[in-house]
């Protein structure tokens, strides 16, 4: 069908790990943007994109320092794995007819 999808990828741009500028704090918008769409998605219990912001989030306070932006994100981040993990478990000890679904 699409044989030569592949065929030229010198389009594909990977940032390599010398590339990234830590004195514009990039690493920790990054991960501050992360965790807050999985502080949104947290509540429908997909908590592998806040453990992702989370630990980018760390990663990011070792390489750039301690800073208001990566404080925030480990925060929200943690903030958000709780309530991931408390709708999982919530969801996981209540029945059907607990919840008020009938089958």
């Amino acid at each position: 069908m699409h044989k030569k999808l592949f065929h030229n990828i010198e389009w594909i741009n990977f940032v390599e790990k010398d590339e990234i500028e830590h004195d514009k704090k990039s690493e920790s918008i990054f991960s501050l943007k992360i965790v807050i769409v999985g502080f949104f998605l947290g509540i429908l219990a997909v908590f592998p994109i806040s453990l992702y912001g989370t630990i980018l989030a760390w990663v990011s306070r070792k390489k750039e320092g301690v800073n208001t932006i990566n404080t925030i994100a480990l925060i929200l981040g943690i903030v958000s794995l709780v309530i991931s993990f408390g709708v999982i478990v919530t969801f996981s000890v209540l029945t059907n007819g607990a919840l008020g679904i009938v089958l």
